[in-house]
């Protein structure tokens, strides 16, 4: 549950603020490289959530222009479900990484992001999806060996800030033409304009949610 009471605050040497603007400045201004990454996280997330009610994920891939698709197998229910969760990947991952943060699991979100990502490159489909995942990977890879503990801090809290910035700029980005939304549809009749609303506010509510915890505003138990 949610506790709104007053708290103690993350460590002193945690760059909360400082780890947020480089976030927000990279989103920014380098969003068209970036949003490969936050491609993989929706990706990655549609692959989970299948694997995880029972379905079978065959490939990812990812193109150009930070466009993706996964291929599963799996009941109508736990489709619609992996469905769901494509959009809202970057920001629950963003979410789980804030509140491992909190707790000074700083190596373990890391090494977390390193195996969830090698669980996606072995269900690459292309040579350009390999390349966007082994890259990503090789970047938290060279951080992990080659820093020191302030700077792998550092990095980790850009690391959680970018995931829930690039979940509501995902949404912003792919705006209501995706393909999700139109299977969303088909799957409920309810119009693309509202899952497209719904995934903005519920992103946004993610990237609130998440700064939230980081700055000891919100506890979850």
């Amino acid at each position: 549950m949610l506790i709104t009471a007053p708290i103690a605050a993350p460590p002193a040497d945690a760059p909360v603020v400082t780890s947020f603007l480089v976030a927000l400045v990279i989103s920014l201004v380098f969003w068209p490289v970036v949003a490969f990454a936050s491609t993989a996280a929706h990706e990655g997330a549609h692959a989970l959530t299948a694997s995880m009610f029972g379905g079978t994920v065959s490939r990812i891939t990812i193109k150009r222009g930070a466009v993706g698709k996964t291929n599963w197998k799996s009941s109508d229910a736990a489709a619609f479900v992996a469905r769901l969760a494509g959009y809202l990947g970057p920001s629950v991952f963003g979410l789980a990484g804030a509140l491992l943060l909190v707790r000074g699991h700083v190596t373990a979100v890391l090494w977390l992001s390193v195996v969830l990502l090698f669980a996606a490159l072995v269900l690459a489909a292309t040579w350009f999806t390999r390349l966007v995942i082994v890259t990503i990977g090789a970047l938290i890879v060279f951080v992990l060996k080659t820093t020191g503990a302030t700077q792998e801090t550092f990095f980790a809290y850009t690391w959680v800030w970018f995931l829930l910035l690039a979940g509501f700029g995902h949404v912003i980005w792919h705006k209501s033409d995706a393909a999700d939304y139109a299977d969303l549809r088909k799957d409920t009749y309810v119009p693309v304009g509202i899952w497209y609303g719904l995934y903005w506010i519920l992103t946004l509510a993610g990237l609130v949610t998440g700064g939230a915890i980081m700055f000891g505003v919100v506890h979850v138990w």
